[in-house]
């Protein structure tokens, strides 16, 4: 397997004495790796760290054909905590993500969750070769020695799965935009993906996140939402500049496609559409989905950052991310004809010692709009 990248405008990976420098054994660059999902129609690289995308094969459709539509997709999960330490209850918004931008992405993963081999890769389910000698203790496995969801007995539903676990707590994080981004600091993310290649299913994969706090105070006003940054293509060309994307309420998707359906490097194809939804929300205190509360779209230019890298509004990245999830903001829809970017989130909700929030994303690929 060959995976490439390349990053807008700017130098993408520090070289491994920096990595060494700036983080901790316990959970650190030394456990990031990445695998394809690719039992399917697409292809689709991600890491253990929670990032989608970025290296190529981002998301190849059709698989094999080196057309990519990703440049990347994050999570971003925030909450207002009391950082001051000075006896006054003064929370301020913290974000903890997995895109990286703008910055360094802020988890790692746990160790003892793949193969470490020479060329490690992220467990998958149907390629033993990359399952650890030996699962972690807590994890339930089922009977053919894949942890599965509880649901279905441990067992894999997909023809295609893969499972993490990552924290963005219990070491340093590299900031590639020097902003000592703290994060929220106390969250485990416990992270499936599973891709069902059949018919009706070749087009889409599901991830399954499992948000536990592991704090011992409630994190308040949370917020959960996807930082997506689609390029139709993602080349390094212009082409990713002419670029629609809008928000469909009445499925509850956000869509992206090309202006004109037109690449010049490749005369007379047509370019794939793309499909983004949150099929399982956080849930409020009644136990309700609270559902999608915010689409905000804009342009590359407009990720969230801080004044001190060329924001104008904000103090922190961290506001920035918090702020671009306020719930009740849907932008104007479609955005026409730009390198755009969009961010769908759900909130507001409190989360106490030990709670777990559970979001199902899905990303589906198709020929048409239809």
């Amino acid at each position: 397997m060959s995976i490439s990248f390349a990053q807008k405008g700017v130098e993408m990976v520090p070289n491994e004495s920096t990595w060494h420098r700036s983080l901790s054994r316990a959970l650190g660059f030394e456990d990031r790796t990445y695998n394809v999902h690719n039992d399917g129609k697409f292809a689709l690289c991600f890491s253990n760290y929670g990032l989608i995308g970025f290296y190529n094969p981002s998301l190849e459709y059709p698989a094999n054909t080196q057309r990519y539509y990703i440049w990347q997709l994050g999570l971003m999960i925030g909450a207002k905590v009391d950082t001051s330490n000075n006896g006054i209850n003064d929370p301020v918004p913290l974000v903890s993500d997995t895109y990286q931008d703008q910055g360094e992405a802020n988890f790692n993963p746990l160790p003892g969750y793949h193969n470490q081999s020479l060329n490690p890769l992220i467990a998958v389910s149907n390629n033993p070769g990359t399952w650890p000698n030996m699962w972690p203790s807590d994890i339930t496995i089922g009977n053919v020695g894949w942890p599965g969801m509880d649901q279905f007995d441990s067992e894999p539903i997909g023809s295609q799965e893969s499972f993490w676990v990552m924290r963005d707590y219990d070491g340093n994080l590299f900031d590639t935009h020097n902003q000592t981004k703290t994060g929220v600091g106390c969250l485990e993310v416990i992270c499936r993906g599973l891709q069902s290649n059949t018919t009706l299913t070749n087009r889409i994969i599901y991830f399954v996140y499992d948000v536990i706090n592991r704090s011992d105070r409630t994190l308040l006003d949370c917020r959960v939402g996807l930082m997506m940054d689609p390029d139709h293509p993602a080349h390094l060309e212009t082409e990713y500049s002419d670029d629609n994307a809008e928000y469909i309420p009445s499925l509850n998707m956000a869509m992206t496609y090309d202006y004109d359906n037109n690449y010049s490097s490749w005369p007379g194809v047509d370019l794939a559409y793309m499909g983004i939804m949150m099929l399982k929300t956080p849930t409020d205190s009644s136990g309700e989905n609270i559902g999608v509360t915010s689409w905000k779209s804009f342009k590359y230019s407009d990720m969230p950052k801080s004044g001190n890298i060329g924001g104008s509004y904000y103090a922190s990245r961290d506001e920035a991310q918090y702020s671009y999830m306020n719930p009740g903001v849907f932008s104007p829809s479609p955005q026409v004809k730009a390198d755009v970017c969009y961010s769908m989130s759900s909130g507001d909700f409190n989360m106490a010692p030990g709670d777990t929030q559970q979001i199902v994303i899905t990303i589906i690929v198709a020929d048409s709009r239809d």
